[in-house]
């Protein structure tokens, strides 16, 4: 199982997936009006969806 990481420590924030150490989605402050709790929510609920979608994928095999 792949692992995600959020990094929010600049004016963006991104998801990595350690399995292949590729950023699979990035957020850009801008996107949320500025709004920088807007943008670590969205972040934290894409990882939090694609945890979810690879442990459905990983039930199915």
């Amino acid at each position: 199982m792949s692992r995600y990481e959020s990094d929010k420590r600049t004016g963006s924030a991104i998801i990595i997936d350690h399995k292949t150490d590729k950023v699979v989605q990035t957020f850009e402050l801008e996107d949320y009006d500025g709004n920088v709790e807007k943008m670590h929510s969205a972040c934290d609920n894409a990882k939090a969806e694609f945890l979810i979608k690879e442990r459905k994928e990983a039930t199915q095999e």
